[in-house]
């Protein structure tokens, strides 16, 4: 049987080897940008685990909240569905990146505060597979809105900090790149293929390609991009969900506990239906009653 080492122990102990300088790309199952070592390493304490799986349950249960605030009972749905339950076993970093993405579609909605914009494209670093497409979305919104100064920030810090880690461990970003795109890391004797179906159990189904599969994740970019023009106009309730969810359809890699990404347009599914129901309804009894 193929023994899971929960991932929190490989964020760890990433953000240790960077912390001493030693570059992690193909030596730990780790693909998160290197600065993204500042969110992990307060975690290692003796009780860092326990506090990790608190925060990732915090994130999911805010997630649901800002998808549907009125109804008491989804944020505690969340907490029990299989995504979030195999999300906390791993010790994933999908929760927080879920829920930067969700703060970020909702920041550029509305007040398109730069600082708070900053930190959810920071966090949402650490998972560029599912957090590309929202982060997408939000930089064409930035663009129709004319919000150059947030966008000035954007390329000072991320350019500032690429240059940075480049200075200290030489040839870094381009690790992190192909660390993405072959996913070169041998796991229990498992080659790097693309995960189709991943199981609770730890088991997982190999389809014969690369972890990233660089021809569908590239092809597909331009594709999304467009996409998010169209929405360029209204970001609404709606859109943010779909924006959330639409680039699964076009990620060559996932597992189950990535659909914690979905608690924001779940929750906005959930208060949809009844009221397109009750619509329906009403339609249907307005047209049987008969005219005298």
């Amino acid at each position: 049987m193929r023994t899971v080492i929960p991932d929190f122990q490989n964020l760890i102990a990433a953000s240790v080897m960077l912390w001493h300088h030693i570059i992690p790309y193909g030596k730990a199952a780790f693909f998160a940008a290197p600065w993204t070592m500042f969110i992990f390493l307060p975690f290692n304490f003796s009780f860092g685990l326990a506090f990790w799986q608190a925060c990732s349950i915090l994130a999911v249960v805010v997630c649901a909240m800002l998808a549907n605030p009125t109804n008491r009972w989804f944020p505690l749905l969340m907490i029990f569905m299989p995504p979030t339950i195999f999300l906390v076993s791993e010790g994933q970093d999908s929760a927080l990146v879920a829920l930067a993405c969700t703060v970020l579609l909702i920041e550029v909605a509305g007040k398109c505060r730069p600082w708070v914009i900053l930190i959810c494209l920071f966090v949402a670093s650490a998972k560029v597979s599912i957090a590309a497409f929202p982060a997408v979305v939000a930089l064409v919104i930035l663009v129709y809105k004319k919000q150059y100064k947030s966008l000035m920030f954007i390329a000072i810090l991320f350019g500032g900090l690429d240059i940075i880690f480049e200075m200290i461990y030489p040839g870094i970003t381009m690790q992190w790149i192909l660390a993405m795109k072959t996913g070169n890391v041998v796991e229990n004797g498992w080659p790097p293929y693309l995960v189709l179906l991943s199981l609770p159990n730890g088991w997982i189904i190999p389809m014969g390609l690369n972890y990233y599969s660089a021809a569908p994740w590239f092809i597909s970019l331009p594709i999304l991009a467009a996409f998010a023009w169209l929405m360029r106009k209204g970001l609404t309730r709606g859109n943010i969900a779909l924006a959330l969810s639409i680039g699964f359809l076009f990620l060559p890699y996932w597992r189950i506990y990535d659909l914690v990404m979905l608690s924001y347009p779940v929750g906005v599914l959930i208060d949809f239906v009844p009221q397109t129901w009750n619509r329906a309804r009403l339609s249907l009894k307005s047209r049987r009653v008969v005219k005298p």
